[in-house]
């Protein structure tokens, strides 16, 4: 039952692990092009990129939430059992809240960032920066791929 781990076995799982997450980030992409097409020509460059991250960004920050408590192994708090709980008898109700409160959580926040020149200006120098990562992501990506690509030929998977 128990193996033999060694450095290629981890790096074997990183690897999994990385190419999923590439499929991953190649899905949102390809949503996020989708959904470029609707956003006006007409507004600027800038406008145009936050209409899209910021939907992006609290899609992730909703993902990350609904998460943290399998991660950290703790149970929802009481109020939200109790919603839960009754949501069965009133699913009509629940779904109407929950889409308000996405619809909300995506609309408000663009708004008040396309009002504010600095919070605007803040998200565009962030979103470049953090491009610099996301290159370094696709390298990792790219030889994450390349190995498993390895290990398959190989027959080592």
């Amino acid at each position: 039952m128990t193996e033999q781990f060694n450095f290629d076995v981890y790096l074997g799982y990183a690897g999994y692990a990385l190419v999923g997450a590439f499929v991953d980030s190649v899905i949102v992409t390809g949503l996020l092009l989708l959904l470029g097409m609707l956003v006006s020509p007409n507004w600027g460059a800038g406008a145009r990129r936050v209409v899209l991250i910021v939907p992006l960004a609290v899609v992730t920050i909703w993902a990350v939430a609904g998460q943290v408590y399998f991660v950290f192994r703790e149970s929802p708090p009481s109020w939200m059992e109790w919603i839960l709980v009754r949501m069965p008898y009133h699913q009509t109700e629940a779904m109407i809240v929950l889409w308000v409160l996405v619809i909300s959580s995506t609309i408000f926040p663009i708004y008040f960032i396309l009002r504010g020149n600095r919070l605007k200006t803040w998200i565009l120098a962030f979103t470049d920066r953090l491009g610099v990562l996301a290159g370094f992501y696709l390298v990792l990506d790219g030889l994450a791929l390349i190995w498993v690509i390895f290990r398959l030929a190989t027959g080592e998977a």
